[in-house]
């Protein structure tokens, strides 16, 4: 049967129906309904376990869709899964929110299996359908993040552990709150200062950050300044300044009753910082902040960049979408020390704006050391060697040799490291001298310097008679 599902999974694949239309969050629910039915919430117990995942009654043979577009991680018949606990299908497909986020869907109970591993499958396409295993249901589990759970089961459906869940979540919650799909919707422009006049003013407009208006009547007229955003209301002659001269950040709105304009903030506030600041090497960072209007007011599906700044030029390295509260998280890997801004250009309305600058130096890759002798001698010379990479990382490199004294590790030597390059890195070497008997620790050490932060291997503990 799974050689069979396996030979016309690429035809199948081609031609399966979608389902009809998407529900809350442009999500396409796994049985093509958000009527889940009451067999059993998330996170119920059994009896003799916890159920982590949402059962939703359907018949035998109905459609099985894709909750959004994605790849096939798994798609085997499995334990468990089939009638009165036998082979049955189960299908893996990892997909991602409207902001970015990955997330693992688990369709269990189903047959006739229409996709294999590696395979794309989009949004509401048919991926299977209801097997008999009774009562007739899609066993339906999410799994936030790319990873699998920490103990390798990819269709894992119950746990013996109460405070246990494999990191499987709630997954209609996790729908309902993480939108496939959000429209951009701008908020209105904020009143930031409203300018009350003597009468209603004929016109208005703001150059470098000052209100200008004329007021009175076509026989007679009086010119005004107001400076933005705490001045004194005066009489001016200034004319009205060339178009260049506009200020882009402020609209002049003239009000009549009672007579006044609405000075509105078109310039959006844009927060960033990220989730650390000196990462291990090789991984990657959050940015994370929020996109709101001068009055606090969240844009909703708006578009970001994330640059980094390269010589003296902004290099877009990154993108990402705000989620219904205003908030986005963007993902890099940084290789060395990067400066990165977000920037945010509407497609109406508001005008460009870009967070302030976050720095992130990367840890370098710092093994621990290894002992010439595992039984040092009094006043001998002890070897030590580590690696590191990356391999042009190691120019101030040093080994740090402490000796406990009481409760106390106590610092007895430092020696600068040689280097040579080598095909696992650069390699470290240092000679060492213990003139005490006692217990010694050992660790190489590399100080900050402007690509890398400073870092430190894990010490190596030794004993010396």
């Amino acid at each position: 049967m799974l050689a069979l599902t396996v030979a016309l999974a690429g035809f199948l694949g081609a031609n399966v129906a979608v389902a009809a239309t998407p529900g809350t969050g442009g999500w396409y629910w796994p049985t093509g309904s958000e009527k889940l039915g009451s067999m059993g919430p998330w996170w119920q117990d059994r009896g003799y376990a916890w159920h982590l995942a949402k059962d939703i009654g359907a018949p035998a043979g109905k459609p099985t869709y894709a909750v959004g577009s994605g790849t096939v991680l798994e798609s085997q018949y499995v334990r468990g899964y089939g009638p009165g606990g036998g082979l049955g299908g189960a299908v893996v497909i990892l997909h991602r929110t409207a902001t970015g986020r990955e997330f693992k869907a688990l369709y269990g109970h189903v047959s006739n299996l229409r996709y294999r591993k590696g395979d794309k499958v989009a949004a509401g396409a048919v991926i299977a359908v209801i097997n008999n295993s009774s009562p007739n249901h899609l066993h339906f589990g999410i799994h936030p993040g790319a990873a699998y759970p920490p103990d390798g089961n990819p269709y894992r459906g119950h746990t013996y552990t109460a405070s246990t869940t494999y990191g499987w979540v709630d997954p209609v919650a996790y729908l309902r709150k993480n939108p496939r799909a959000i429209a951009y919707s701008a908020p209105a422009l904020p009143v930031v200062r409203s300018v009350m006049t003597t009468s209603v003013a004929l016109e208005a407009w703001v150059s470098n950050r000052e209100l200008f208006w004329v007021e009175g009547s076509t026989e007679q007229t009086s010119a005004w300044r107001y400076e933005l955003p705490d001045g004194v209301i005066e009489p001016t002659s200034t004319p009205l300044p060339a178009t260049g001269a506009l200020c882009d950040r402020f609209r002049a709105a003239i009000k009549g009753s009672p007579p006044s304009i609405a000075v509105s903030d078109r310039v959006p506030v844009v927060t960033a910082k990220v989730s650390d600041e000196t990462p291990r090497r090789g991984t990657s960072v959050e940015v994370v902040g929020t996109v709101t209007n001068a009055a606090g007011k969240p844009f909703k599906g708006a578009r970001l960049a994330l640059e980094r700044l390269s010589g003296s030029e902004w290099v877009r390295v990154g993108g990402g979408l705000t989620d219904t509260s205003g908030a986005y998280f963007v993902e890099f890997k940084p290789a060395s020390r990067s400066r990165l801004r977000i920037r945010f250009v509407p497609p109406t309305t508001y005008v460009t704006s870009q967070s302030a600058t976050v720095t992130v130096m990367p840890h370098v890759s710092v093994s621990k050391p290894s002992l010439s002798t595992s039984t040092p001698r009094l006043g001998g010379a002890l070897v030590v060697r580590s690696t590191v990479l990356p391999k042009n990382s190691a120019a101030l490199a040093q080994f740090q040799l402490e000796r406990k004294e009481g409760s106390r590790w106590v610092r007895v030597d430092t020696k600068r490291a040689t280097s040579t390059v080598t095909r696992e890195g650069r390699s470290l070497r240092a000679s060492l001298a213990c003139s005490r008997a006692g217990t010694y620790r050992v660790r190489a050490y590399l100080p900050a310097d402007t690509r890398y932060a400073a870092t430190g291997s894990a010490w190596a503990p030794f004993r010396v008679e």
